[in-house]
């Protein structure tokens, strides 16, 4: 089943187009991968597409997938350094935010890439996180 194929899924009024000279910030060589996210308080796990964007240094996530330069609607994302910390156990993945959320859970497909997207995050982040 895919992701924009379930009820209610598109009636998200936070969703945001990215403005048209974003495009310029996305890399088609930014990271993406689909998780599950487990609902912030209320309501149900969500699939969504997640790109770690490099050069505008944020973790943001889509409905659908998409590969850079194309239109894509956000549903969210959090800032680099926003990050506080980060841990993965079996494929589940675990980010703690410093503003507006306490933490973000994300579900992989495989414990691989649950370690790898940690790796990826740590290694932007290493500044900070140690």
């Amino acid at each position: 089943m895919s992701a924009g194929s379930r009820h209610g899924e598109d009636a998200n009024p936070k969703a945001q187009e990215l403005p048209s000279d974003a495009s310029n910030d996305l890399d088609e060589n930014d990271p993406g991968m689909w998780f599950v996210k487990d609902a912030e308080r209320f309501g149900r796990r969500k699939r969504r597409w997640f790109v770690l964007h490099r050069a505008t240094r944020e973790l943001a996530y889509y409905k659908s997938a998409f590969i850079p330069p194309a239109k894509a609607k956000r549903a969210g994302s959090v800032r680099l350094d926003d990050i506080t910390g980060i841990s993965s156990a079996g494929p589940v993945l675990e980010i703690s935010v410093a503003k507006g959320r306490n933490m973000f859970r994300l579900v992989a497909e495989s414990e691989a890439e649950s370690a790898k997207w940690a790796y990826l995050i740590k290694m932007e982040t290493q500044t900070r996180l140690h």
